[in-house]
């Protein structure tokens, strides 16, 4: 190649060229002016290190004594050039031993890496904030390729192996010791490498330093690592410890629970029956002066055996799941009940307005309980002698809804909502508070609704909205 074509692909380079020969600066391309800021005159005849920043002059000169005398010296390497304004330019430089006017001398090419600087900087900021969302997460996470060798570790994971992430990365499992955790933790790896398939495990015993056993739910998905394309595994140890102690809690409450309901509904309600019945037989036998006694007894029993009846219901709501549903003739439940309310208080005036239809609701057996409990509550709270309750039942589009009225005291705006909630006792109220809350409980178990409106001329109206379902 002439001279004049070597200058003008120098000239038209992208990349900023000086030309070095006994530590002078013998050529500088434009571009390298442009670059910089400084003018042609003000490189030329300087040192060869006098745009670069103080902290690489030595490193560069080093590298052109070697590369001048033959010796070894990198033909590539990273500096920061001083522009003319006093800035920061991060360049990379590439040298190579030439012969320039017949005397030894470098070529020296700057290629501009500002760019590709501020793409690294991006890139690890965004490594450094993932690195801490995985350590934020409580439970081991790690990730490990092909080779069986972890290229990320959180954390808790390393806190597991006793040791700390930046040791981890790099290395097998095996170079860890701990052969059980390693065993437990890594014996799948290869199978999910292989198939390409996500693996969950329930439930995974991990021995931890401190001698405890830690349970996980182990979950590996495979994936393709970006950039490389190495396929590996990501894995993620989910600690179920504290929630398997609590299921067991749950479970031994669950069976103290019904044992308690087993005693309720039989001992305790059958005892309490026994004393409303001899209670009945003595009628006959008490004089006019004690039968008013003897109607507290049996008013009490009843309400007891009730109360027992309520709270059997409550532990069976609790010991139930909803997956217990099934299509209930909501006619037939309110039959039967307003038959058992009227046996029971037999002071009471209990009618329907309008015949019952028969109408299909998904619930369940304690639909019944949901019946009873509206009438009892309108029967016991009422201040009006004798107590009057109206039921009426109506299907309006997919809705089946239930009215409860009553000649009560009524119940205050105010407190229309809160005597749904647990413990809740209307005004002037001897009762546990149980029963309203057991009906809401109920009503949302089967996607319905409840609410209390006002009667007219005074009382209230509870009204249930339930889906209906074809029979």
């Amino acid at each position: 190649m002439n001279e004049r074509l070597y200058r003008q692909v120098v000239e038209e380079s992208n990349d900023g060229i000086r030309v070095v020969q006994d530590g002078t600066v013998v050529f500088v391309n434009e571009r390298l002016c442009e670059m910089t800021g400084y003018d042609e005159a003000e490189i030329l005849g300087t040192s060869k290190a006098d745009i670069v920043a103080p902290e690489y002059k030595q490193t560069v000169e080093a590298h052109h004594h070697a590369r001048v005398a033959g010796e070894p010296a990198p033909s590539q390497y990273e500096v920061e050039l001083e522009t003319a304004g006093g800035e920061r330019l991060p360049v990379e430089l590439s040298a190579t031993r030439i012969d320039y006017e017949g005397e030894p001398a470098s070529l020296v090419l700057h290629r501009d890496i500002s760019q590709r600087k501020r793409e690294e900087a991006a890139t690890e900021q965004a490594r450094a904030q993932l690195r801490q969302v995985i350590d934020l997460v409580p439970d081991p996470v790690f990730a490990i390729d092909g080779d069986g060798e972890y290229v990320l570790v959180n954390e808790a994971m390393a806190t597991l192996f006793g040791t700390t992430p930046q040791a981890m990365v790099g290395e097998t499992p095996a170079a860890l010791g701990r052969p059980a955790l390693v065993d437990r933790l890594h014996d799948s790896d290869e199978s999910v490498l292989e198939s390409g398939d996500r693996l969950e495990r329930a439930a995974v015993e991990l021995p931890r330093d401190d001698g405890a056993d830690m349970t996980v739910q182990l979950t590996k998905i495979p994936y393709t690592v970006a950039g490389t394309g190495e396929k590996a595994v990501l894995g993620y140890a989910r600690d179920i410890t504290a929630r398997l102690a609590s299921e067991e809690r749950l479970e031994t409450q669950r069976d103290n629970l019904e044992l308690l309901n087993q005693v309720v509904r039989h001992d305790i309600r059958n005892d309490l029956q026994l004393v409303t019945a001899y209670a009945e037989i003595l009628e006959d036998h008490v004089d006019e002066a004690g039968q008013e006694h003897l109607e507290t007894v049996v008013e009490n029993a009843t309400s007891a055996v009730e109360l027992t009846r309520t709270a059997r219901d409550v532990a069976a709501v609790v010991l139930r799941s909803d997956a217990d549903r099934a299509p209930v003739d909501l006619g037939r439940v309110i039959e039967d009940q307003l038959a058992e309310v009227r046996s029971n208080y037999e002071r009471a005036v209990v009618t329907t307005d309008g015949p019952v239809p028969s109408v299909t609701v998904l619930a369940d057996d304690m639909l019944a309980s949901v019946v009873r409990n509206l009438l009892t509550n309108a029967i016991e709270h009422n201040d009006t002698e004798p107590p009057t309750v109206t039921v009426s039942v109506t299907v309006a589009g997919e809705q089946a809804v239930v009215r409860v009225a009553d000649d009560g005291p009524g119940i205050p705006d105010n407190r229309k909502e809160a005597i749904f909630e647990r413990n809740e006792r209307g005004l002037d109220s001897d009762g546990t508070g149980l029963g309203l809350y057991l009906v809401e409980t109920l009503v949302n178990r089967y996607d319905g609704s409840i609410r209390v409106e006002d009667n007219d001329p005074r009382g209230s109206v509870f009204v249930v909205e339930l889906p209906t379902i074809e029979s």
